[in-house]
């Protein structure tokens, strides 16, 4: 029977795996495997379960998980004392045993110079490694001090390995695999130093110097001191132009030794030497200084910030800049990023967070068999694998709270950046999450993009028409890029014919593409509007029917006939998906586009009659407010008669209360 603690807890007899079943199970069996054939007193088995505050039935609750673990490892594994119970562990069955004996017979073949047997037993060591030690119960207090050892004790074979390599000049393979390690434990001194040395053996001095003042920087700040000595000689090396580190053995590395040279990627606390996921970075990137400033300001703010959402409509480019900020960043701090679309407004299905969780454990190291069904157990295994690494996780395209919450790792150094075209207040409420409204572009960004794609206008008419087609697209980035693409397809002969069929009262086809119907506004709005509940989609698509710029909560209700506080909360609902703008507080707008895709599906799907009992209502409120303030302004006035069908044009309704309050 083997006992694996050098990743998810495993219990594997013969070839078939043991299913542990239960959390508490799990923590008993990791407490006992802790201290293996030693006598553990109840009340620590309890303490690990309960933290200091167990049930009144700890003890019978104790008995159970002991009896549960004699049928599933056998009556003789689990060995009875007066005041507690032990783990019977034969010798070779405990991965942490056999790596402790490997690690140790390597540093002692090594200290005899046979240093290339020494090194091969280190490298057997670290291979015992699956993951973080215990990584599926890392959050269990009683469980972190052992955990800490053995995570201490993995990161000095490592360095002990590095040693080696760095001896037999294997430095180019080093240099990834140490620079991953330094950035997940920036406090190791003599790690820090072997990232150094087989960077400047790579050529890159000034890289390798960058890492040093990193460093003394870190250590200034966290505790105050410089570094080491042993650090400062290699710094000083380096900038003499010596080579820093151990002599290099002239004889040659043996057959495989580069394969072999650094940890696999599933085998240590690091996980994959690097992680690259983002989407391309759009090489005509315009504008957005303010928001990337903003982005900037947010990921100095120090240890432990709390993610950024970018929130804003179908269309306003949220995607394109959280995904151009990330690369910026990711090549600024030589840090590894996480990426996944959440799929949240699309005709496929949302992702879920376990599917994401299982993806991006996989990522990190982890073998399918070994990433966590149940979402919890997934989640905090996901949060232990990020709990000291440096690394952008770009969270897009999410339309709930619930999509999201899971997928947030802890850790100091994380920078999390969601998109979505919802607010999620949730989020802000639970977590404190930032936000940045992405708004339209700027005239000058507009036209920037316009001309980047299409060329730059010839004449002052061609820029006229420039500033015609980026009012009419809203200066919406999707809306501009789209015409623009139908523009150098040549669909359209100049920007002025684009602009006149934009400028039909109809639904703009030339703000889709015919090549992809997936692309477009329509069909960027067709995503939000859909995932609105059915009483939020017929107002909306009554909104339609407001001939003025703004409106209030009120105005809605009467379109639809429905109380104050309901259409309030619907109005709100809109906002909160972007597809309706507050002006101020209590007025309310829609875009231009929105408004003409909202008459698009409500001459669609509503129909005339409904369409004319929606304007009637509208225009017998306008009518009664009308007719209010008149009376307040001259009490005398005759009240308005009662509006008829026919009186559906507005014209007729203020002239009848005109000639009414003559």
């Amino acid at each position: 029977m083997q006992f694996a603690v050098l990743g998810p807890l495993e219990v594997v007899d013969g070839t078939r795996a043991i299913r542990l079943g239960a959390r508490n199970l799990r923590i008993v069996l990791a407490r006992l495997l802790c201290q293996p054939n030693v006598a553990v007193s109840t009340d620590s088995l309890i303490d690990a379960i309960w933290d200091r505050h167990p049930p009144r039935t700890a003890v019978k609750n104790m008995q159970v998980y002991v009896h549960q673990l004699r049928r599933l490892l056998g009556q003789h594994r689990v060995v009875s004392y007066p005041h507690g119970y032990a783990v019977h562990v034969d010798n070779g069955e405990l991965d942490a045993e056999t790596f402790e004996q490997l690690a140790g017979e390597g540093t002692q073949a090594v200290a005899a110079e046979n240093v290339r047997e020494g090194r091969e037993l280190l490298v057997q060591a670290l291979d015992l490694w699956r993951g973080p030690a215990l990584a599926d119960l890392a959050v269990v207090p009683a469980l972190r001090a052992p955990i800490a050892r053995l995570t201490e004790r993995f990161l000095a074979t490592v360095e002990n390995r590095i040693e080696i390599d760095l001896a037999l000049g294997l430095h180019p393979e080093v240099v990834a695999e140490a620079g991953v390690l330094v950035s997940s434990h920036p406090m190791r001194e003599r790690l820090r130093g072997q990232h150094m040395v087989a960077l400047y053996r790579c050529g890159l001095q000034s890289d390798a110097l960058r890492v040093y003042d990193e460093g003394r920087r870190i250590l200034a700040g966290e505790l105050g001191v410089e570094p080491a000595e042993t650090l400062q000689r290699i710094y000083l090396a380096i900038l003499r132009g010596a080579d820093p580190g151990p002599a290099i053995r002239r004889d040659p590395p043996p057959r495989g030794a580069t394969k072999s040279s650094s940890v696999e990627p599933a085998c240590g606390p690091a996980g994959p030497a690097y992680i690259a996921q983002l989407p391309a970075d759009i090489p005509d990137f315009i504008g957005r200084l303010e928001p990337l400033g903003q982005m900037d300001a947010w990921a100095r703010e120090g240890a432990r910030i709390a993610p950024l959402l970018l929130t804003g409509g179908a269309g306003s480019g949220k995607t394109t800049l959280a995904v151009h900020w990330a690369h910026r960043y990711a090549a600024r701090h030589g840090v590894g990023h996480l990426y996944v679309n959440m799929r949240g407004y699309s005709d496929d299905p949302p992702m879920q967070p376990i599917d994401v969780l299982s993806f991006f454990l996989r990522s990190l190291g982890i073998a399918p068999e070994h990433t966590p069904a149940d979402l919890l157990d997934a989640a905090a295994l996901y949060r232990s694998m990020l709990a000291h690494r440096h690394i952008i996780v770009v969270i897009d395209n999410a339309n709930s709270v619930e999509q999201v919450r899971h997928l947030l790792p802890g850790g100091h150094d994380n920078r999390v950046v969601i998109t979505s075209r919802d607010r999620l207040s949730g989020l802000v409420a639970l977590v404190g999450v930032g936000r940045i409204e992405v708004e339209r572009f700027s005239e000058h960004e507009a036209l920037e993009l316009l001309w980047r794609v299409v060329g730059e206008p010839r004449d002052d008419s061609s820029r006229v028409a420039g500033l015609d087609l980026a009012r009419v697209c809203g200066h919406l980035p999707l809306a501009l890029r789209v015409a623009a693409a139908n523009l150098a397809d040549g669909r359209y002969a100049s920007v002025s014919d684009l602009v006149a069929d934009v400028s039909d009262t109809g639904w703009p086809d030339a703000l889709d593409l015919d090549s992809d119907a997936n692309v477009g506004m329509k069909a960027a709005f067709d995503h939000s509007y859909h995932r609105l509940a059915s009483d939020d989609q017929r107002l909306f698509r009554m909104l339609s029917l407001i001939p003025g710029p703004d409106f209030t909560a009120d105005t809605a209700g009467a379109l639809v006939s429905v109380p104050l506080h309901k259409a309030t909360a619907t109005v709100r609902r809109l906002v909160s998906a972007h597809l309706v703008e507050q002006l101020r507080p209590g007025r309310f707008s829609l875009h231009d586009l929105v408004h003409r895709y909202a008459r698009e599906i409500s001459s669609r799907l509503d129909g005339q009659p409904e369409r004319d009992r929606g304007r009637q209502a509208l225009y017998q409120y306008y009518s009664r407010g009308c007719d209010t303030a008149a009376r307040v302004a001259h009490p005398h006035t005759p009240r308005m008669p009662s509006l008829a069908a026919d009186h559906l044009d507005p014209g007729k309704v203020f002239a009848h209360h005109h000639a009414a309050t003559q």
